[in-house]
């Protein structure tokens, strides 16, 4: 037989040859393409289809080890993990299939969600067409004496029918988005499976679709709502669910167990005119990413009275002291005025900030380090870093010169 796959060698080969692969990442300082061809040269001709597979699987337990007790001695490859949810917003999925008698999983990967379900549903039947990834998720799964999910090596286009759709009380999917050669995919007719066709299977229950953060649908099938998922200061998943209490456009920080679910028609936002104000003393508020995806923006900051600045660009303004929220960033506003080098040259003197000053922007046509280039920074002993945004409000560039506020 010939031994094309790492799950295919026998165990101790196969353990070897991960700690080999493990010894060649740590000495080539985690470079993958390199650590391969120094495996390559050392491994047998019988090891060398399985190399590469093995410093996939190295570079995952040493990645994972703090997020998964039981992947040191785990199996991966580095497409499942850069599809892989957080374990924490595994559990979040899950919770919609608590007492489900038998869950349909759809590209189950290397087994990350699987389990979280099987600790809620009374078991859970997992589709995954590569057999390698499907191998590695069985040997995920006992490793963590999970005995109630059931995995097929088939594509789901062609196990599904009406007849076995009947055997299912909740569906969760999670199409692949990256095309063979590990290009992103934009088009949901591209997603492995097609989103369309998921959208479309008939089960009872509740379901789950797993989709890119920033594709935008302008339609969803009926009973269809689209929740944003947050996590460490990032928007990390939209799911589009049906048949849970999940409302549409809401918004879960899920490392924050917080969840905004605005109102059911769009708010008209709250604009300031920032030639009429003086906005010294006022607060900027950078929202969190997932809040942005959502669309919810423009309510959500009319609830609190924090005013934006362009209804295309995030950023938002209060005059009100605001406290400090997992759902922003905010920054002091020392100076507001349009972009002017010279001007700004003459303030980071007058503050005396030194070269760790931050430069973010939205909406802003050139790069921060391009900016930083341009900019003279205080190299005095007393010197400190401060703030400058840059954006676009209307047709005009403008600056705020800021302190970090929370």
């Amino acid at each position: 037989m010939t031994l094309n796959y790492l799950v295919d060698l026998p165990r101790p080969q196969s353990q070897q040859l991960i700690a080999q692969a493990a010894d060649v990442l740590e000495q080539t300082g985690g470079d993958i393409p390199k650590a391969a061809l120094v495996l390559k040269a050392k491994v047998s001709d019988q090891s060398l289809p399985a190399a590469g597979q093995a410093l996939e699987t190295a570079a995952g337990r040493s990645a994972l080890r703090d997020q998964y007790e039981w992947a040191g001695d785990g199996y991966f490859t580095l497409a499942g993990i850069q599809q892989a949810s957080h374990p924490k917003i595994c559990r979040h999925h899950a919770e919609k299939f608590r007492q489900c008698r038998n869950v349909l999983e759809i590209a189950g990967g290397l087994g990350f969600d699987s389990a979280a379900l099987a600790k809620v549903a009374k078991k859970v039947t997992m589709l995954e067409s590569d057999r390698l990834t499907a191998e590695m998720a069985r040997r995920n799964l006992t490793l963590q004496r999970i005995s109630n999910v059931e995995v097929r090596i088939c594509k789901a286009e062609e196990f599904i029918d009406d007849s076995t759709l009947q055997l299912f009380d909740g569906l969760w999917a999670d199409p692949a988005r990256r095309s063979s050669s590990g290009q992103r995919v934009s088009k949901p007719s591209d997603y492995s499976p097609d989103l369309g066709w998921l959208l479309n299977l008939k089960i009872s229950g509740p379901c789950g679709i797993k989709i890119s953060p920033g594709l935008n649908l302008q339609e969803l099938p009926r009973g269809f709502v689209r929740e944003w998922i947050g996590f460490d200061r990032e928007c990390r998943e939209q799911i589009l669910w049906r048949g849970t209490a999940v409302r549409e456009g809401t918004v879960t920080l899920v490392d924050e167990n917080l969840s905004y679910a605005g109102k059911a028609q769009t708010a008209e936002p709250t604009l300031i005119d920032p030639c009429s104000r003086d906005l010294s003393g006022w607060r900027l508020v950078e929202p969190h990413p997932a809040l942005i995806r959502s669309g919810q923006l423009a309510g959500f900051y009319k609830e609190r009275e924090i005013e934006l600045l362009d209804p295309q660009i995030a950023y938002g303004v209060a005059r009100e002291p605001v406290a400090p929220s997992p759902w922003w960033r905010l920054f002091a506003i020392k100076v507001a005025m349009p972009f002017n080098l010279k001007a700004i040259n003459e303030y980071i003197k007058r503050f005396d900030w030194s070269s760790n000053t931050e430069i973010k922007k939205r909406g802003f046509p050139k790069e921060p380090e391009e900016i930083r280039k341009m900019l003279s920074f205080s190299k005095t002993a007393s010197s400190k870093p401060g703030v400058i945004v840059l954006t676009r409000i209307g047709d005009s560039h403008w600056c705020f010169l800021c302190e970090r506020d929370d």
